[in-house]
């Protein structure tokens, strides 16, 4: 079985939290946290020259992310330096879906160590593209759109995606509620016991 989960909700609203949560709760099926963004971030540091570890750790960063303290990015926050780099140079040139397709590369190499099996879960899933060039890759592929009181996508270059259902892509709505992330962990496992009861 190869298992996917891809988290798509605004900034802030726990995305990272609830995937943490899903890589820790399972003994019997071993998620790996896995990110589009981990390539977008290597371009991005090396179209402007700065370290990728010191990049990463500013483009991750809650408060950091949204500053221009960082040298060397051209006057823009990590977050602009990103959408920058995605938006106006590699999708341009590449396609719409290139973060998706370099992933899928990676889902493949992912399943060449691993025997062919492997349970995955993404806490960026904000570009349509990118998820329609990794489903074929997955044998289940649950889309899980999280919405929290108080969020949205203001500033943010994501959205809500909205995908038709396939044999392999299965979306759903999960409201996460301030200070129990562990209800949005519950919703997720309830989701795959009903519907996919032989998952995990």
């Amino acid at each position: 079985m190869k298992l996917g989960i891809i988290l798509n909700g605004p900034p802030g609203c726990g995305k990272d939290t609830l995937a943490n949560l899903l890589v820790s709760s399972f003994t019997m099926t071993k998620f790996q946290k896995r990110q589009f963004k981990d390539a977008l971030y290597e371009h991005t540091a090396r179209h402007f020259g700065v370290d990728l570890e010191k990049f990463i750790h500013y483009a991750s960063d809650r408060e950091l992310k949204d500053s221009k303290s960082l040298a060397g990015l051209g006057g823009r926050t990590p977050r602009q330096a990103l959408i920058h780099v995605s938006e106006e140079i590699y999708k341009p040139r590449f396609g719409s879906d290139y973060f998706g397709k370099v992933e899928a590369d990676g889902l493949r190499q992912l399943s060449g160590r691993l025997g062919g099996s492997f349970a995955v879960v993404y806490p960026d899933g904000g570009f349509a593209d990118e998820v329609v060039a990794t489903e074929p890759e997955f044998d289940l592929l649950v889309y899980a759109r999280l919405h929290r009181v108080g969020f949205n996508f203001e500033g943010d270059s994501r959205s809500y995606v909205r995908l038709p259902d396939t044999k392999i892509l299965h979306s759903y709505d999960v409201d996460l509620v301030d200070g129990e992330p562990h209800l949005g962990l519950n919703k997720i496992v309830e989701i795959l016991d009903k519907e996919f009861p032989d998952v995990l």
